[in-house]
């Protein structure tokens, strides 16, 4: 594709291609956000045994070695339900969960498993990411700036002119703050 940003573009024989990169990583970090969530009809009860739960399941993934967690998310809600077009008080339920991150992959099972054995009845989420993305970042970007180098030889050869490439973002730059 070529832009010409200016009219003086021409001049300067100036092509502008986007390029694209692509980079597959091996994830090396777990995020599991579980934890407790109990309900009933009164609040300070229903507090108590979530908070009861919650250090079991706090004190059962400790005991794993694992660190690295924090509460995600503590919430308290007044349930209510309709009948026959009346409200009708049902109590409260109180959320408590956590955000647990690891670098041990193959102990994520294991940590679902122990905490829902010491009462975690919530799931929220099981993610796998990678601690070092800018490397990855990197790589991929360079990728793309040789796909758009790769597209320049080619349209260039196609129409039997040199090619002297100049990074676009020079170009760019120069034209963005002028405009």
């Amino acid at each position: 594709m070529m832009n010409f940003p200016n009219k003086n573009a021409t001049d300067h024989h100036l092509m502008i291609l986007n390029g694209t990169g692509q980079v597959t990583a091996i994830p090396d970090i777990a995020v599991i956000r579980l934890g407790v969530q109990t309900n009933g009809e009164d609040l300070a009860a229903v507090q108590q045994e979530n908070a009861r739960l919650s250090q079991a399941v706090l004190g059962a993934i400790e005991g794993m070695g694992i660190t690295d967690i924090k509460t995600y998310e503590y919430t308290i809600n007044k349930n209510y339900e309709y009948q026959d077009g009346k409200q009708i008080d049902k109590g409260f339920t109180v959320r408590n969960i956590f955000e647990i991150r690891t670098s041990n992959l193959d102990q994520v099972g294991e940590l679902i498993d122990v905490s829902v054995d010491a009462g975690a009845n919530v799931v929220d989420l099981i993610d796998f990411e990678v601690s070092d993305i800018n490397a990855y970042y990197n790589e991929a970007l360079n990728n793309a700036l040789d796909n758009a180098f790769e597209k320049a030889r080619s349209i260039t050869a196609n129409i039997g002119v040199l090619l002297n490439p100049i990074p676009a973002c020079y170009a760019y730059r120069a034209w963005n703050k002028a405009n």
